[in-house]
């Protein structure tokens, strides 16, 4: 089960607040003199909340001290981070709150928040020591977002992805359908196609004939981007693993753009290769 991010937080308030934190907080403590001054896990935390007699720069050594412990020691790192996450807490939420009403799962947005903040962590330059939680408050908003931003361009394109899918299966506008038609015909405005559709079947054929892969690749290729299906529901389809399929199909995409006249025939299949945001599968696409 994948946790939201509320919940991020209740399992990090039940690790400090368990037994067995309290060795790993004496050897925090033992660090720094900034960390020797809290007694208990919650005073600290307490501290880095207080919003009166607390000055930021007194916040900010604190940060700093917890962030070369996860820097410098392997039994520190998950104390450690437990810590700069609880105390950070409120101004993490509020890049996640702005994230998951972009977003159609709640869980890749709180991942995305913890993940793009520990990277901020680990990259820090311990010279440093000023303005550290208002950077690392910004640097993971401004990377998340531009990231973000990214994604939304090439969602942009699926109209371009739609069209070469039209042609790939001689849809035109002397067809049976255009491009635009199958995509508002679509019982959600996100699966054009279905992949059990017998003409996608003659369609991977052509693929995989085209570019030398095999079926089962130009499966893989045609289940994310022309039925946009989730990655869980491909790995399940194919019986290998979410971020296998992820990693096989970006090199698969990397084929398919070099083969010639893939881009005539069917320019969904170039540069770039996109995906709208899908039910269960959040926001991502491939890059």
């Amino acid at each position: 089960m994948r946790n939201t991010f509320q919940e991020f937080r209740r399992d990090f308030d039940k690790l400090i607040d368990g037994e067995s934190f309290r060795p790993h907080f004496q050897g925090l403590r033992a660090t720094s003199p900034d960390l020797a001054v809290f007694r208990t896990p919650r005073d600290l935390i307490s501290h880095q909340l207080s919003e009166r007699l607390v000055t930021p720069d007194q916040k900010d050594r604190v940060l700093w001290s917890l962030i070369r412990a996860y820097q410098g020691s392997g039994s520190l790192r998950l104390p450690a981070v437990a810590l700069l996450f609880l105390s950070m807490y409120p101004v993490l939420s509020r890049v996640y709150r702005g994230l998951k009403d972009t977003c159609t799962d709640e869980a890749d947005s709180a991942a995305e928040v913890r993940i793009e903040f520990l990277h901020q962590v680990s990259r820090w330059n311990l010279s440093k020591r000023d303005r550290v939680a208002a950077n690392l408050w910004m640097n993971t908003r401004r990377t998340i977002l531009r990231r973000r931003k990214t994604e939304w361009k090439e969602a942009a394109a699926i109209a371009d992805a739609t069209t070469a899918a039209a042609t790939l299966l001689g849809r035109d506008s002397a067809g049976e359908a255009t491009a635009s038609d199958l995509w508002r015909l679509s019982p959600d405005g996100k699966q054009p196609f279905e992949p059990d559709d017998l003409e996608l079947r003659k369609g991977r054929v052509w693929l995989a004939r085209e570019c030398g892969i095999s079926e089962e690749d130009a499966s893989l290729l045609f289940a994310r981007y022309l039925c946009h299906l989730p990655w869980r529901s491909i790995s399940a389809r194919l019986g290998m693993n979410p971020e296998t399929a992820r990693k096989r199909a970006r090199d698969l995409k990397q084929i398919v753009r070099e083969t010639p006249g893939i881009q005539d025939s069917c320019p969904g299949f170039g540069d770039p290769m996109c995906v709208p945001q899908v039910e269960g599968d959040g926001c991502r696409t491939l890059h």
